[in-house]
């Protein structure tokens, strides 16, 4: 066909395993400047997140992979929150991790 189609992951496994070192640094990152996050921001901003990937970015027009993207990148976004959660009730250290 000529068309090369490149993706920044393999598959989902793959996205999830890098999501998961991003998540870490984010938390380590927030950590250190001080910043402070109600635990229902992760409830909200997850939501808002897949409306906006799904919704306002168009992703529903790429079918089932459209759906799948929008939920993986409202899920990163609700770990994130999770993690600096856990971090706050003493679960997870930012010193122990690379």
């Amino acid at each position: 066909n000529g068309f090369v189609r490149h993706y920044a992951y393999i598959n989902l496994s793959q996205v999830i395993e890098k999501q998961n070192r991003a998540t870490d640094t984010l938390v380590r990152m927030v950590v250190k400047s001080g910043r402070n996050y109600s635990p229902w921001r992760m409830v909200g901003a997850s939501s808002i997140e897949f409306f906006k990937y799904y919704f306002l970015n168009r992703h529903f027009l790429y079918g089932f992979y459209g759906y799948i993207f929008a939920k993986n990148m409202s899920y990163f976004r609700f770990v994130k929150f999770g993690k600096y959660y856990d971090y706050k009730m003493g679960l997870f250290s930012v010193s122990n991790r690379k």
